[in-house]
């Protein structure tokens, strides 16, 4: 039985922010003064902008004896508006966010979908993978993406044993603390 996206997002809506993986590759940020301008943003409430587009983030399961049990939870798209939400203190719990500021895929299955959709990530990842370069390909220029990029299949966590260890996901909290650092050497207030 598929379910919808709001009952996915209610069965980790305790699941801490800062216990999420972010994406491979993403052990540090593009833009690390974005991050405080949106935490800045949603302090003042101004939320509805920065979650037109909704975070996605990817909720993946293993199955233990006869029940489905959470594997861990991913950013893939939205890294810089889950850290401001975290670093303005608005958001610490995936339940905190507003309704509608989320999409989720399971073991990347959208909801009502027919198999896991492809995913992106940095170029130099996938290349740096023991993936077979029949599991990815690079994603053409004209497709819109901030930079090198590769597309793999969805069901591939950040924590994959196919991505280098100092390429695989972090969580959030640490990767907030390093964004803090190298900012400006101290928290962000």
């Amino acid at each position: 039985m598929d379910i919808g996206t709001a009952e996915r997002l209610s069965l980790v809506a305790d699941f801490s922010i800062r216990e999420m993986i972010s994406a491979p590759g993403h052990r540090s940020l593009r833009n690390p003064d974005a991050v405080a301008k949106i935490a800045d943003r949603i302090r003042q409430g101004d939320v509805a902008a920065l979650l037109a587009e909704p975070i996605l983030i990817g909720i993946f399961t293993e199955v233990r004896g006869e029940r489905v049990a959470l594997r861990g939870v991913e950013c893939l798209d939205g890294h810089h508006r889950l850290l401001g939400g975290l670093l303005a203190g608005a958001w610490q719990r995936i339940g905190d966010l507003p309704p509608g500021a989320l999409d989720a895929r399971v073991n990347g299955w959208p909801a009502k979908g027919t198999g896991p959709e492809g995913r992106w990530i940095p170029l130099e990842v996938a290349r740096s993978s023991s993936l077979s370069e029949s599991d990815w390909f690079e994603v053409p220029a004209a497709w819109g993406a901030k930079g090198p990029t590769a597309q793999i299949s969805g069901d591939i966590s950040g924590w994959d044993e196919s991505f280098p260890e100092h390429l695989r996901g972090i969580p959030l909290g640490a990767l907030l603390a390093e964004t803090m650092d190298v900012r400006s050497g101290s928290a962000w207030r």
